[in-house]
Parts: C-alpha cells; structure tokens; sequence
C-alpha cells in the first residue's frame, strides 16, 4: 500500500478539521461554563431576594394576626362595655364635683371654733 501525495492531503485536512473541531469545541464549552456560573449567580440573588420577601411576609403576618386579635368582635365588645363603664363613672364624678363646687360657692362657711 502506498500513500500519496493525494492521501498524505487528505490525513493533514482530517487532521485539521479535527484540530478545528475541538478548539470551536473548547470555546463553545469555556462560554457555557461562563454561563453555567452567570446562572448560578442570578439564581442566588433570586433566592436571596425570595428570602426576603418571605421573612417580610412573616411579618406582615404576624402584624395581621396581632391586629385580628386586637379587633375581635369579642375585644371590640369587651373595649366597649369598659369604656361605658368609665363613661358612667366619669358622669357620676362630675355630679359630685359639681355638687360640692355648689355646697361652697366659692366661699367656705364660718366654722365655730372651740
């Protein structure tokens, strides 16, 4: 078997296109590598980011179960009743206060002394 010139062409030129075909290879695997990384990075920040917004959510949760609490149609009777309850004393105090303000007019009355 002989090679030829022709043949000794043909194995340079496969052995070119090979050599070519692993660099475009390499270069295309650097790049999706590079990528790979770019992606991880943005999928943290979005996880940190979701973080965030949940522990905010937990807050507001938190904040929306106090203020449930707080404005129960129960609490909201018991509020009530209780500020009736101080209305009613603060009605009966101002009677006396002002009873008292009559009995002296302003003038305190002659105490015998002994």
């Amino acid at each position: 078997m002989e090679f030829g010139l022709r043949d000794l062409l043909t194995i340079i030129t496969v052995v070119g296109g090979g050599y070519a075909t692993v660099r475009v290879i390499e270069t295309k695997l650097a790049r999706l590598i590079s990528d790979v990384k770019e992606l991880r990075a943005t999928i943290k920040e979005i996880f940190n980011a979701l973080d965030e917004l949940q522990e905010g959510r937990g807050v507001i949760e938190s904040q929306v179960s106090t203020f449930k609490t707080i404005l129960s149609p129960s609490n909201l009777d018991k509020a009530s009743r209780e500020i009736s309850d101080v209305q009613a004393r603060l009605t009966v105090a101002e009677d006396r206060l002002n009873s008292l303000a009559k009995m002296h007019n302003g003038e305190h009355k002659p105490v015998a002394v002994k």
